[in-house]
């Protein structure tokens, strides 16, 4: 992404006045204590995302010192994926800047399987359908724990920017404490239809609303399996439970082991294009698996976090927890002719969703101004559709399907 630091900067504020206009006019008809509240604890929230996004950005001058000759060893599973997508994805790793020492590609029963190629550094593995944990595991047993600095996880539709990991690099130099960062997320397929486009723009704001809050504190509750990467011993230390932890959520079980020792941060300036679902279906599968990563940590996170490292993800629980309670209310509103809080409530969702999505829009890599534009009118209140209810079921649906231990892929 692209530091925008003075439209960034003009979003923010823009925002602080809505929020302090919104405030007085709740003050003025004199709204009760309870509603009051709400607004200002929420507002508070929502500006605090826009302004770490807008500040936490690498130093301009940053340089690798210490780390300028670490060794990274980089770890694709693969199943079942396009052999020219894979292939792009292995040659955006060979291009890097900073050079990553092996490449481990793990072929995890595909059908029809893997067929390797002539790359120098790039090391090619088999083994039956087991999952990406397994797949990492057995990459693992070939990569030398003594010499190798770091890991670097890539999904197998993921192509990284050339400075890509030289960026990740810089935020751990920056910071002895990071055992584990994880780059930009943009859609790589986004132009190919409605859905990936609608996707793209909830991930982008996602990564530019939530991601930099939470690396403030070093708590970031999910690394992006697209990339990450990882000090050496978060994997050596942790492969037993790792491998045994259970089938989904592998990202969010390695940050929150990063979490316990040290920080895990999202690092702006790395991006990578990943593939996204380009059907409803698929959507809703890969969100399904998100949430149920998310229901399954929390415990795990509330036990063995320090107070300070839940704040944001349980901010970030009770919203999804409210969000539902927004739901009925909105529908009760309009059953029972309630007009003024839906209007006022469809006015302000669209608002705030329209500079969330500024903020992304504007640094966003992939699409020309034109397109930027059209995209921020047109994609964003579908967006709003897909986020405020559509993804809500979802998440909450994701629940009964916790004991399930098969893997939801895109489709």
């Amino acid at each position: 992404m692209r530091n925008r630091f003075f439209l960034n900067l003009m979003i923010s504020i823009t925002m602080t006045i809505i929020f302090a206009v919104v405030l007085w006019v709740l003050f003025l008809n004199q709204s009760s204590y309870v509603t009051t509240f709400v607004w200002i604890s929420g507002a508070i929230i929502v500006l605090i995302f826009f302004y770490t996004y807008t500040f936490r950005w690498l130093p301009k001058n940053a340089k690798l010192d210490k780390l300028k000759n670490a060794k990274v060893v980089a770890i694709i599973p693969a199943f079942n994926e396009d052999a020219d997508l894979l292939k792009a994805t292995i040659l955006s790793i060979k291009r890097q800047s900073y050079s990553v020492a092996e490449i481990h590609v793990v072929d995890d029963g595909s059908k029809p399987a893997v067929i390797p190629f002539d790359c120098p550094g790039v090391h090619w593995h088999v083994q039956e359908n087991k999952g990406k944990r397994l797949a990492q595991a057995l990459a693992l047993k070939s990569i030398d724990s003594e010499t190798t600095d770091f890991i670097l996880t890539v999904d197998s539709d993921s192509v990284l920017e050339d400075d890509a990991v030289y960026q990740l690099m810089l935020a751990f130099e920056q910071d002895e404490k990071l055992k584990g960062c994880t780059g930009f997320v943009v859609t790589r397929n986004y132009n190919h239809n409605l859905i990936t486009r609608i996707s793209d723009l909830n991930i982008g704001i996602s990564c530019v609303i939530t991601r930099p809050s939470r690396s403030i504190t070093g708590s970031l509750e999910t690394t992006s399996g697209a990339l990450a990467m990882y000090r050496k011993e978060i994997f050596f230390d942790n492969i037993d439970h790792y491998i045994t932890a259970g089938t989904y959520s592998d990202d969010r079980q390695l940050c929150l082991y990063c979490v316990m020792t040290g920080k895990a941060t999202g690092v702006q300036e790395s991006v990578v294009y990943s593939a996204m679902p380009e059907t409803f279906s698929g959507l809703v599968n890969q969100r399904k698996r998100w949430g149920k990563g998310g229901w399954k940590y929390f415990p795990f996170q509330v036990t063995n976090l320090s107070v300070v490292d839940l704040f944001f993800p349980f901010i970030g629980m009770v919203q999804w927890l409210a969000t539902p309670v927004f739901m009925v209310t909105f529908f009760y509103a309009i059953w029972v002719g309630y007009y003024p809080f839906v209007i006022f409530y469809i006015i302000m969702r669209l608002t705030i969703r329209y500079l969330e999505a500024a903020l992304y829009l504007i640094g966003a890599p992939h699409m020309k101004p034109l397109e930027k534009f059209a995209t921020w009118l047109l994609i964003t209140p579908l967006e709003v559709v897909l986020s405020s209810f559509i993804l809500v079921v979802v998440k909450f649906m994701s629940l009964l399907s916790l004991k399930e231990d098969g893997w939801l892929t895109r489709g």
